[in-house]
């Protein structure tokens, strides 16, 4: 069963006012992408839902009052697992309205992706924005208010979470927590094949996004910050311990002793042997 769509409340130029319901059952659909940008609020029901789009995956917790966002011309698929309809009012803004928007704020390439990520789930402005919008739509407010409306909500968003000031406008506790969170991750599966995808999934970004906090936080990237964690575990064990090298090298996470030594030596400039009887 297919999630519903009904008609826009108001057939305004400047943006479309939806209310969606996806049905009470494990489902997997495609959203088609539109050509706006889609604000979407949680109205009722409780789960976590998997949004993908292309190989990106990300898990969001679906409660009143949760938002998300979605950039132009991008298909996305759903799929959840709920005991109850979930409802939400979905804001779609043209894509060209963002971008003039975004001309006027100096802003002339939206990150689209970069703004989703650092969208909190618990923004109040947007979440009374969307509901307004909603009240008016019922109304039948004219185009002046959905053009002026459609501009101040694009605005809020690029101010508080575009590229430019994201650094100064994201919460450096909840960043700070999620690479603290990959780290601890890595630590405890040293000797488990981790990919960036599954370090993503843990703390509810993107691959881009993780990538890019990571280096800004450690300056490193989570596949170099792994391997050298992975590194001074073998360290410890060709130091500490009498485990053959092909012992120590699954207990780190490579392949095979081979993969072991290569990394060890490029470190190091030693051999794993070298190193243990020097």
């Amino acid at each position: 069963m297919l999630p519903t769509f009904p008609a826009p409340s108001a057939q305004w130029r400047s943006l479309a006012v939806r209310h969606i319901v996806w049905p009470a059952t494990s489902t997997g659909t495609l959203v088609a992408g539109v050509a706006g940008m889609s604000l979407l609020l949680a109205e009722a029901g409780r789960t976590t839902i998997t949004i993908r789009a292309g190989e990106q995956r990300r898990h969001h917790e679906w409660a009143p009052g949760r938002l998300l966002l979605n950039g132009p011309d991008r298909p996305v698929r759903v799929s959840y697992q709920a005991t109850e309809e979930l409802r939400g009012t979905l804001v779609r803004v043209p894509r060209e309205t963002v971008e003039r928007t975004a001309g006027k704020l100096e802003h002339p390439d939206v990150d689209y992706e970069r703004m989703a990520d650092l969208l909190p789930a618990d923004d109040p402005f947007l979440r009374g924005m969307v509901r307004a919008l909603d009240a008016a739509s019922r109304s039948r407010a004219g185009e002046p208010y959905a053009e002026a409306a459609a501009g101040f909500l694009v605005a809020h968003l690029l101010t508080h979470y575009s590229m430019r000031s994201a650094r100064t406008t994201r919460f450096p506790e909840t960043e700070n927590a999620r690479i603290q969170a990959v780290i601890t991750l890595m630590r405890d599966h040293l000797d488990e094949p981790l990919t960036l995808a599954d370090l993503a999934d843990e703390v509810y970004l993107s691959v881009y996004h993780l990538a890019r906090v990571f280096k800004e936080a450690t300056g490193e990237t989570p596949r170099r910050y792994l391997t050298r964690l992975r590194l001074e575990r073998a360290e410890r064990l060709l130091r500490d311990s009498d485990l053959a090298i092909a012992e120590i090298a699954p207990l780190c996470g490579f392949a095979s002793p081979s993969a072991l030594s290569n990394a060890f030596l490029r470190k190091t400039g030693k051999r794993p042997s070298s190193y243990r009887t020097s």
